[in-house]
């Protein structure tokens, strides 16, 4: 109903299974919504949003990127100056002991911030931590971006060198 909850239905043979949970703002989540590999489905306002997938060898994240959703699209610049500021890590986790690699998500939300949710130190009203997370798939265009920048700037210093080597 609208007021958010928990419904299972058996559909047609085609979309398989599914398990629909919605929460109070109406947004719902799909679990085993088709017979493609999909076991989760994200949606809002009627329209998928990503989904996760899976298949005999692998799992896939999925998020729209249709260039029609889009809008005011632009290359990245100053990618480099960006991924200078990003601060990569080796660490172990407390809980286990387990070693891990990848960022510390306070560091990161001033150099990317829509790639980190929650505030730094947050609590809930019983004092509980809030604890930031990190998209880490969000960071790929930066990655990407500044990729591009180093081996244009190769590209220029190599032409350079030959060009030097010439004469």
């Amino acid at each position: 109903n609208n007021n958010g909850g928990l419904h299972v239905e058996m559909a047609s043979t085609s979309t398989g299974c599914s398990l629909f949970v919605s929460r109070t703002d109406n947004t719902p989540l799909y679990v085993n919504r088709n017979n493609n590999g999909g076991i989760l489905s994200f949606r809002r306002n009627g329209n998928e949003k990503g989904q996760v997938t899976i298949n005999t060898s692998s799992v896939s994240y999925q998020t729209t990127s249709d260039y029609r959703l889009k809008t005011n699209v632009v290359p990245l610049n100053n990618s480099i100056d960006r991924v200078k500021q990003l601060n990569p890590v080796s660490f172990n986790w407390i809980e286990d002991n387990s070693s891990g690699e990848g960022f510390i998500a306070h560091e990161v939300q001033p150099v990317f911030p829509s790639s980190v949710s929650n505030e730094r130190d947050g609590v809930d009203e019983n004092g509980n931590p809030i604890y930031q997370m990190m998209d880490y798939g969000s960071i790929t265009p930066l990655l990407a971006g500044a990729l591009k920048e180093a081996i244009a700037k190769i590209e220029q210093l190599e032409a350079r060198v030959a060009e030097l080597e010439s004469n």
